[in-house]
């Protein structure tokens, strides 16, 4: 078999995209009356040189990519969305390097994505849970009431509050403020108590 998984019993493999097949239908499957403009010169330079350029540099790429294709082992994409790598968080940037602040504000807001569609995706499950227990789901949905009341509360702590002007600056001073906040009351109760 080589390089590809075993899937389980029942499994076919990935399904086909909903969005490709409307793309294929829509544009695809049409056909279309292309006007070509006739060329008067008998040499036709510019066909020339487009198929010189296609034979020379654009043909063999064409040829050694689809043989590096079907050489290279590569895993079965089951999934729709991107995986992207982790890179600096906004503190360990230097403020003079531009390229490396944006990547952690683009790293931000997809981690802001990912924690807001967690507690969306807990509300529902909640709301569902709820509507299937409807005189016992304080029993019954105490798990999943748990597991929401802490991912909305951890999502407050880390942005709430910070306004229309949500970045990856601004959260990383709240938590500092936070954290100081945090200190300083540790400090107040140590001191009460040792007097």
């Amino acid at each position: 078999m080589g390089c590809e998984d075993k899937l389980p019993c029942g499994v076919t493999g990935p399904i086909t995209d909903p969005l490709d097949n409307f793309i294929k239908q829509t544009y695809h499957d049409r056909e279309m009356a292309v006007l070509n403009r006739e060329e008067k010169s008998f040499l036709k330079p510019m066909q020339l040189a487009h198929t010189t350029i296609h034979l020379l540099f654009t043909k063999p790429a064409e040829i050694i990519n689809s043989v590096f294709d079907t050489i290279s082992c590569k895993k079965s994409n089951r999934f729709y969305h991107q995986k992207f790598a982790r890179v600096k968080e906004i503190w360990e940037c230097d403020q003079s390097d531009p390229t490396c602040v944006f990547e952690a504000e683009q790293q931000f807001k997809r981690d802001h994505m990912v924690d807001l569609e967690i507690v969306e995706i807990l509300r529902e499950r909640l709301d569902v849970c709820e509507l299937r227990n409807e005189y016992s789901y304080d029993v019954n949905c105490k798990e999943i009431n748990e597991l929401f009341e802490s991912a909305s509360n951890s999502y407050h702590i880390k942005y709430g509050e910070l306004g229309v002007k949500l970045n990856a600056r601004n959260t990383l001073n709240k938590q500092k403020n936070r954290f100081v906040e945090n200190r300083y009351l540790q400090r107040m109760l140590k001191r009460k108590v040792e007097e």
